[in-house]
């Protein structure tokens, strides 16, 4: 007799939860119905419903990959977009380091959050070099740059 109960319990396959590397065909058809059903809110439950991933890997997979794939061909950036990731910028971003773990919750139903976090970082980058270029020009108007002293054309009155 094994140290777990009856020889025959020893024989049996164990029941290990398998987690497979690569979602299946399957689970992003699940994962699609249970979007639709339960929105993109309720995480716990579409992954309920998928069966065999977390909230976590359900939400990842959804934002990264399965909805940039049902809304192909992304279209450029709109100056509407553009205003509405400045204005939550202006309201919720204090630096950019409170970037990387933001959920922006902005009414862009075909951007991906890794989408509007790129280009939120993009247009950071484009304001900060704009407010560099102004200080300088504002920095060189208020002091001209003096000319060098021409050495030995000086002029006796």
């Amino acid at each position: 007799m094994g140290f777990g109960g009856s020889d025959d319990q020893l024989d049996e396959p164990r029941d290990l939860p398998r987690t497979p590397h690569r979602w299946t065909p399957e689970e992003d058809a699940k994962l699609i119905c249970a979007v639709k059903w339960y929105n993109e809110r309720d995480w716990a439950r579409v992954a309920e419903a998928v069966g065999t991933r977390n909230h976590y890997q359900c939400r990842q997979r959804w934002t990264n990959i399965v909805k940039p794939a049902i809304f192909p061909g992304k279209r450029p950036w709109t100056k509407q977009e553009d205003a509405l990731l400045r204005a939550f910028a202006r309201e919720h971003c204090q630096d950019l380091t409170s970037l990387d773990t933001m959920v922006i919750d902005v009414d862009l139903p075909v951007r991906t959050q890794r989408e509007r976090r790129h280009r939120l970082l993009t247009l950071a980058l484009e304001w900060m070099q704009a407010e560099q270029t102004e200080a300088d020009a504002r920095s060189s108007l208020a002091n001209p740059p003096v000319a060098p002293a021409q050495v030995g054309h000086q002029v006796h009155g």
